[in-house]
C-alpha cells in the first residue's frame, strides 16, 4: 500500500503532466471517433461526478488547509507569520479556481448561439428546449488536472524521508510534542491526498472519454498546466512573501549542516 502511495503522491508534477496529457489525447481521440465503450461514467449524473467532481475543489480544500497549516507550523518553528505566508498559496489557488471556471462559463455564454431564434444566452436557450452551440472549455479537465498538480506540490514537505528529519530541528519541547501529534494527523492526510489524486485521474479519463470536444478538453488541460507553471514555477520562491512549499524545509536543513 505504501508503494502505491509513493507512486501516486510523490511522482513529480512534470511526470504527471505527461501522464495526463496522454490521458487527455487518448480519451479525446476515442470520444471523437465514437469508440468510447459504454460505461457507468458516460452518464453525467453518475455518483462520482455528482459527489466528487462537482465539489472537487471543496474536497481539495479539506486537504490543503490542514496540510499547509500543520506542515508550515512545524517547518516555520511555530511562527504564525510563517504559517500565514504559506497559506497565501491556498488563497491564490482558490482565486485561480474561481476566476478560470467563471471565465469558461462566461466565454461559452457569449460566443455560442442557440438553435432557436431570439435566445442569446445559454440558460434561456435550454429552458426553451433549444440546443446551445458554444465553445465550452472543459472545466472538469482543468480542475481535476489542476487539483493533481497543486496537491502534488503541497505534499512535498510531507515526503516521509523529509518529514521524519524535521524532528531533529525542533529544540523547543512544546514543538516536539506537537510534531508527534501532527505526524499522526499527516498519516491520514497522506492517504486522503492519495485518494483524491486517484479519483481525479479516473474522472479525468471519464471526462475525456465521454464529454466535450477535443479542443475544449485540450484547452482545459493547458490552462491547468499554465496555472501551475505561473504559480509554482515563477511566482513562488521569487516573491519574498510567497515561498515554495519546500522552501522552509530546505532552508532549515541547510542550517543544520
Amino acid at each position: 500500500m505504501e508503494s502505491c502511495q509513493n507512486l501516486v503522491l510523490y511522482t513529480n508534477v512534470k511526470t504527471k503532466i505527461l501522464f495526463l496529457f496522454v490521458t487527455v489525447i487518448v480519451g479525446s481521440t476515442l470520444c471523437s471517433l465514437s469508440l468510447s465503450p459504454p460505461a457507468y461514467f458516460d452518464n453525467p449524473k453518475n455518483f462520482l461526478n455528482k459527489a466528487f467532481v462537482k465539489f472537487s475543489w471543496g474536497w481539495t480544500l479539506l486537504l490543503l488547509v490542514p496540510l499547509v497549516i500543520l506542515t508550515s507550523y512545524v517547518y516555520e518553528l511555530g511562527s504564525r507569520a510563517g504559517v500565514v505566508k504559506n497559506c497565501i498559496r491556498i488563497v491564490i489557488s482558490h482565486v485561480i479556481w474561481f476566476v478560470v471556471t467563471t471565465a469558461f462559463v462566461i466565454l461559452d455564454d457569449n460566443v455560442g448561439t442557440c438553435s432557436k431564434a431570439g435566445f442569446v444566452h445559454k440558460s434561456p436557450c435550454y429552458s426553451n428546449k433549444g440546443i446551445w452551440y458554444g465553445f465550452d472549455i472543459s472545466g472538469h479537465t482543468f480542475l481535476l488536472c489542476y487539483i493533481i498538480f497543486v496537491i502534488t506540490e503541497e505534499c512535498i514537505p510531507i515526503i516521509p524521508q523529509t518529514w521524519n528529519k524535521a524532528e531533529n530541528i525542533l529544540h523547543r519541547p512544546i514543538l516536539l510534542r506537537r510534531y508527534k501529534k501532527i505526524s499522526s494527523v499527516l498519516n491520514w492526510l497522506r492517504w486522503y491526498a492519495t485518494f483524491i489524486i486517484i479519483l481525479a485521474c479516473i474522472m479525468t479519463l471519464a471526462t475525456n472519454l465521454y464529454f466535450h470536444t477535443m479542443p475544449e478538453k485540450i484547452l482545459g488541460f493547458l490552462v491547468a498546466v499554465l496555472s501551475w507553471y505561473i504559480t509554482y514555477c515563477i511566482m513562488y520562491g521569487n516573491i519574498w512573501f510567497l515561498p515554495k512549499p519546500d522552501y522552509t524545509t530546505k532552508e532549515l536543513f541547510k542550517e543544520q549542516h
